[in-house]
């Protein structure tokens, strides 16, 4: 869809290769979520961060709580 705009000229280059480019801050953004992920910030280790963010997404999913909750009702409720 891209390719077409800038075929038929409803894009001009320029905004064509800034709809690919990466942000001009874009290495402090990676620092930032490294460090959030509590990984060294020059860290290129992906196995690490993947790790290391299904870690994080796991323990503060908003599931989590609820199913623990929802089950500790309905056993308190199959006991009585």
């Amino acid at each position: 869809m891209e390719v077409e705009a800038l075929l038929d000229e409803k894009k001009t280059i320029k905004e064509f290769i800034d709809l690919f480019s990466e942000d001009h801050d874009i290495e402090s953004k990676r620092k930032e979520a490294r460090e959030t992920l509590g990984v060294n910030e020059e860290s290129i280790n992906w196995n690490e961060i993947d790790k290391k963010y299904k870690m994080l997404a796991k323990e503060h999913h908003p599931d989590k709580g609820v199913v623990r909750l929802n089950l500790r009702k309905l056993t308190t409720r199959i006991r009585f």
